[in-house]
């Protein structure tokens, strides 16, 4: 939790107001190491804004730590970051950049993912010249380091609130389930599958981006995720985490951004998902209730 507060902390915001909410879920009941780390969260300076902590009385896991999170809000984004991830200094200007050129755009744009790329979907770029070789646009939910519109982030957990009033689980139909069905089927404490039901439900989807490929090779990551060892982690997973892929070269990124590529429309999703009615399972048991 720290390290992600001390990267954010660090990070450039300019002259914007920017405030922080921070979220301590109890640890097994063990209420003096809570009142420890909200104690040291409390000594973090945060010089950009409002910094609030709220203390949870009991494990909330971690997908209702996202649906309990916040609601209405007077922001024109929200974030949510979990406690082992690290942001760039520069995630801040990679948003305001797009947002001050109109890359977030549209009514079916939710925001913008840090996490370069996109994993179950696997959209491949046409590199045309209309669209940014850079952006793109997916349906499937950000890894981590979601960026939300403020009025998306609100209807999506307005709509979560709906479906779980009903007792109902966000599964879809096979041919577009990808894994996020069988973490439901397994009882996974994650909230992607919610968000990938939303998606299609809406028609959805958020801006990704690609340094590489399309004749651009860029290293350049605005958010990692450190996947230590915790309650759905036995141990450290090895991905691409390593802190060094955040000390990018800001200038340049935002130079080959502004003069190589002269849009900052990212490339459209085009798949059938998309273009057709929702396509869900509405009551579906897990497996957890068929036992």
């Amino acid at each position: 939790m720290l390290r992600l507060l001390s990267s954010l902390a660090a990070s450039e915001y300019g002259c914007a107001s920017v405030d922080l909410c921070v979220h301590v879920d109890m640890f097994e009941g063990d209420v003096a190491v809570v009142q420890e780390l909200v104690d040291e969260i409390d000594s973090v300076i945060w010089p950009h804004g409002r910094k609030t902590i709220i203390r949870k009385f009991g494990h909330r896991g971690l997908a209702n730590s996202w649906f309990e999170s916040v609601y209405n809000v007077d922001h024109t984004y929200v974030s949510i970051l979990e406690d082992d991830m690290e942001v760039s200094h520069h995630f801040y200007n990679f948003l305001r950049l797009l947002h001050s050129n109109h890359a977030l755009t549209g009514d079916r744009v939710s925001g913008l993912c840090l996490h370069p790329d996109d994993w179950a979907v696997g959209i491949k770029l046409a590199c045309r010249g209309e669209h940014s070789r850079y952006l793109y646009k997916s349906p499937e939910p950000c890894n981590w380091g979601p960026v939300w519109k403020a009025e998306h982030w609100r209807d999506f957990i307005t709509w979560v609130f709906q479906l779980k009033s009903r007792a109902e689980l966000p599964f879809v139909e096979d041919a577009f389930s990808y894994n996020f069905n069988s973490y439901l089927e397994v009882g996974a404490d994650v909230q992607s599958s919610w968000v990938w039901r939303y998606n299609l439900d809406h028609n959805i989807v958020n801006v990704r981006y690609r340094f590489r490929g399309c004749g651009a090779e860029l290293a350049s990551y605005f958010v990692i995720n450190h996947k230590e060892p915790g309650l759905h982690f036995q141990q450290k997973l090895h991905l691409n985490n390593e802190p060094s892929m955040l000390q990018l070269d800001w200038k340049r990124v935002e130079q080959q951004l502004q003069t190589e590529n002269y849009t900052f429309i990212p490339a459209p999703f085009a798949n059938e998902m998309l273009d057709q009615p929702p396509r869900h399972v509405s009551h579906k048991k897990t497996k957890k209730q068929r036992n």
